[in-house]
């Protein structure tokens, strides 16, 4: 898993991009790559291929794989975060400036979503992604940097002037915890003493 993770890390794990028209279809090899990933567990992934999958023009995959592949990138960046919030401690980014810039949405269809709910995936409305943010100080492009919130953007139905957005956290996400004072209307007890122990967050 280390290993793989590496992968992702000298891939950059940039936003995933709207699938684009393309000339011809992707070669065999990469058609090969590309079904060993979405069918294989994580830890099976050999991690040298991991920075070549991620970039895959999802113009060029057929229809058969594209939901799958988009499916995979978003779990892949996922796991990436988690792994490396575990080593960073209770507070994530403490003493830095707030992050305010990070990318446009993923862009899944509709396919794809499904599968990630399969994945290990819940939704999640604004308001509670708000009550997340104010709970951890973090802004809502840190919690999709320092943990595993996923915003989606679906492509527009016909008929829609706007694509529908979805907000994705994984189960196994530590702030989801903090979603249980939500719905109760009770006040989280951080024990944390300078920044060990406690609910993850991003600063004081």
């Amino acid at each position: 898993m280390a290993a793989l993770l590496l992968g992702l890390s000298c891939e950059g794990l940039a936003a995933g991009k709207p699938a684009k028209a393309a000339s011809k279809q992707a070669d065999p090899e990469t058609i090969k790559l590309v079904e060993f990933f979405v069918q294989a567990p994580v830890a099976d992934l050999p991690p040298e291929a991991v920075p070549y999958f991620m970039e895959v023009d999802t113009g060029a995959l057929p229809t058969r794989l594209l939901h799958r592949y988009l499916a995979k990138r978003v779990e892949l960046q996922s796991l990436k975060r988690l792994a490396e919030g575990k080593g960073k401690g209770s507070l994530r980014r403490l003493g830095q400036d707030p992050q305010t810039t990070c990318g446009d949405p993923d862009i899944l269809t509709p396919q794809a979503l499904g599968l990630l709910r399969k994945m290990g995936f819940n939704e999640y409305k604004d308001t509670e992604v708000s009550f997340l943010m104010k709970e951890t100080s973090c802004t809502q492009c840190e919690l999709r940097s320092e943990f595993t919130l996923t915003v989606i953007q679906l492509q527009a139905k016909p008929g829609r002037k706007r694509p529908a957005v979805r907000f994705l956290f994984r189960d196994d996400d530590p702030i989801i915890a903090l979603l249980a004072h939500y719905y109760s209307g009770t006040r989280p007890r951080n024990t944390s003493f300078f920044g060990i122990g406690g609910s993850p967050k991003c600063r004081y």
